[in-house]
């Protein structure tokens, strides 16, 4: 691979993961730190009316020192903010225009993949490295899966900056370009009669109508996964809704900036305003699923494909 390889859309969202669990700690310890010195100080004026000359310096030495610690604390934190603002200063100072990425000024870089979810937890898969002022939108399939619980799997075209003051940020990539391939029925026998789920792929979305016979309401239930991790599952459709429509792939091409070590599943779905999400590329499962007569459940599962080009899937 001779490096990152683009595609022409003029359109790109650009989306920042910023860890909110940092921010709360970092503001959390500076409370801390200013409640710690202010009750120290307030002891020590009281005391020092009555202490004696060594006594005095004894309290200076330790101001002193409690001062030292509490500005490596404070230098710390802001050395981590910086790191973690690092992803949002990039995104906000680079254009994209023409199916490509402009930064502020000349960076090293990798090219890669990676991978979350798996064990490691999180790796990125270097494949090259380049130096520039510019990339093309890195237009290869990705795949995610991310339930509820902040749990599942994704694979995404990604680029890992080695320059500073962005070292460490990472770019992924989530092309809007692909179809769903998919004509299919399944249905469910139950002990009351027969429900039916009709699924058609129309462009990057898929399509289903559920009906019964005879006709009444049911507790049912539609979900998607990925065969490699067929225990996870994201709800798509249910309830008293008898036609759905679920976009397999995004609206429009999608960069997301994220400090390597701020990413995760979890933070991932909170950008895209989703509790549970599946997109992407590749062979997902489909699951209907229904309560019967005493609560006894019936499903039937099925596959299907998201395309990239026009015959074949690569992930």
């Amino acid at each position: 691979m001779s490096g990152p390889q683009g595609g022409d859309e003029r359109n790109v969202r650009k989306l920042v993961v910023e860890p909110l669990e940092t921010k709360f700690i970092s503001r959390l310890a500076i409370f801390f730190l200013l409640f710690f010195v202010a009750v120290t100080v307030s002891t020590l004026l009281r005391m020092a009316g009555n202490a004696s000359g060594a006594a005095l310096l004894g309290i200076m030495m330790y101001l002193i020192f409690a001062s030292v610690i509490g500005a490596l604390l404070l230098f710390s934190l802001r050395r981590l903010r910086a790191r973690e603002k690092a992803a949002a200063m990039l995104a906000s100072s680079s254009g994209i225009e023409n199916g490509t990425i402009t930064f502020p000024e000349e960076l090293e870089f990798e090219y890669g993949r990676l991978i979350l979810g798996e064990r490691p937890a999180k790796e990125f898969r270097a494949e090259g490295k380049g130096k520039g002022r510019s990339i093309p939108f890195m237009n290869g399939e990705f795949r995610l899966l991310i339930t509820p619980e902040g749990e599942g799997f994704a694979s995404f075209p990604a680029v890992k900056i080695l320059s500073r003051p962005y070292e460490g940020v990472m770019l992924l990539f989530m092309t809007s370009e692909g179809r769903v391939v998919c004509r299919k029925s399944l249905s469910i026998p139950t002990s009351e009669g027969s429900l039916h789920l009709d699924l058609e792929g129309m462009g990057r979305t898929l399509r289903g109508r559920i009906y019964s016979t005879p006709e009444k309401t049911e507790k049912i239930r539609v979900l998607l996964g990925i065969p490699e991790w067929g225990g996870m599952e994201v709800r798509v459709a249910g309830g008293a809704i008898r036609e759905f429509r679920y976009s397999m792939l995004p609206d429009e091409k999608t960069v997301i900036y994220a400090p390597y070590g701020a990413l995760s599943l979890s933070g991932i779905a909170r950008k895209l305003e989703r509790k549970g999400v599946v997109l992407g590329h590749g062979e997902f499962l489909i699951r209907f699923t229904v309560e019967g007569h005493l609560k006894k459940r019936y499903s039937s599962r099925e596959s299907f494909k998201v395309l990239m080009g026009e015959n074949e899937w690569g992930i």
